[in-house]
């Protein structure tokens, strides 16, 4: 759709950012709520969605300072592969080693061990969907131990609040 390909190019524009998502987002969405019908849609979709991740990856190393400004696209990409990250719950249970799942994985994780607490929170329920996905399907589990212990590392920090916040 000539619509999502102009929102998948927007997403890292300040000021078009959060509209581009909700497209994006909301795709997924349908897609993912009806399998039988989108279902090809959504094959074709994730790949492009995929070829953003080097710009958010370069959003996502970016020093505090200079993330600070960006923050807003940060989430909003944050959001994007969080949604994309549910809708292949099942194929994460499936097949944990293609390469879709493990750059989308791999994605989810720097966000979530961002430095900026605004983008890290975003893709927590993703993990929580996940871990259920995986919970009805073990013989995935193996496979993503690794993904499980770097994120379980990169939140301790998290797990608590300083003195002076709520």
């Amino acid at each position: 759709s000539p619509l999502l390909a102009v929102a998948l190019r927007s997403v890292e524009h300040p000021l078009l950012s959060d509209v581009a998502a909700e497209v994006i987002v909301e795709t997924l969405k349908i897609c993912a709520g009806r399998m039988q019908e989108y279902g090809g849609v959504l094959q074709k979709v994730v790949p492009r969605i995929v070829g953003i991740a080097p710009q958010f990856v370069a959003l996502l190393q970016l020093p505090p300072e200079q993330a600070q400004s960006q923050q807003e696209v940060l989430c909003q990409f944050t959001r994007v592969f969080t949604e994309t990250g549910e809708c292949l719950c099942d194929v994460i249970a499936q097949q944990p080693g293609a390469t879709e799942v493990t750059e989308v994985l791999k994605v989810l994780l720097l966000a979530s061990s961002h430095h900026n607490r605004e983008v890290s929170q975003i893709p927590l329920m993703f993990w929580t969907v996940l871990a259920e996905h995986l919970g009805n399907a073990p013989g995935a589990v193996p496979d993503l131990v690794p993904t499980f212990q770097f994120l379980y590392v990169s939140m301790l920090p998290r797990a608590y609040l300083p003195s002076d916040e709520d």
